[in-house]
């Protein structure tokens, strides 16, 4: 509640088709109502992806959170490794940011499974945030030379800047936390 505060909260639902829309909503709502990010992992793996697909009628499952209005500027979507063109519309024509964890991108192995568009969108002015998902998996800091090394491998390489960009403004952004952290500025 301390506008001044560094210790924030933020409402994260588990995502992947896990909750109901009545949940998604009312989460939604508790973001915008507090001014937090709303955050959700979505678009992980392939076959999951496939089975939304089939039990939303053929569309995806960003196509229908963008349906039901739970998209905005203030979502934050974790991973999102299995997009397609449909997902990619519904991220630009939302504002959501995107939360890549490139170490468990290389994790799971399926970089021939799904083209990875993430360094592209950040270059096209997508929020991308860099971070990390399970402390198992690596280390703070590992995210930044793990997303410059994948984004050379997948032919979409990201300069330094753009990493350490991606690992404050962005971050600061997609956490709503923008106008607090995130940058380097006069006074």
């Amino acid at each position: 509640k301390d506008p001044d505060g560094l210790v924030r909260g933020f409402v994260c639902i588990c995502g992947l088709g896990t909750a109901s829309d009545e949940l998604e909503k009312a989460a939604r709502s508790i973001a915008a109502k507090h001014k937090v990010s709303f955050q959700q992992h979505e678009c992980y793996m392939p076959g999951a992806k496939e089975a939304d697909r089939a039990n939303l009628g053929g569309k995806s499952r960003l196509v229908h959170l963008g349906e039901i209005g739970v998209l905005d500027e203030n979502a934050a979507l974790v991973h999102m490794y299995a997009l397609d063109d449909d997902d990619v519309a519904v991220v630009r024509e939302t504002g959501a940011s995107i939360i890549w964890c490139p170490l468990a991108y290389l994790k799971l192995a399926i970089a021939d499974q799904v083209d990875c568009v993430i360094p592209r969108l950040s270059q096209e002015g997508v929020t991308v945030a860099i971070a990390t998902d399970g402390a198992l998996d690596c280390t703070i800091g590992d995210g930044g030379p793990a997303g410059y090394f994948v984004s050379t491998t997948l032919h979409q390489p990201l300069a330094p800047e753009n990493i350490i960009e991606m690992q404050t403004i962005a971050a600061a952004k997609a956490m709503r936390m923008d106008s607090m952290i995130g940058s380097l500025v006069v006074g």
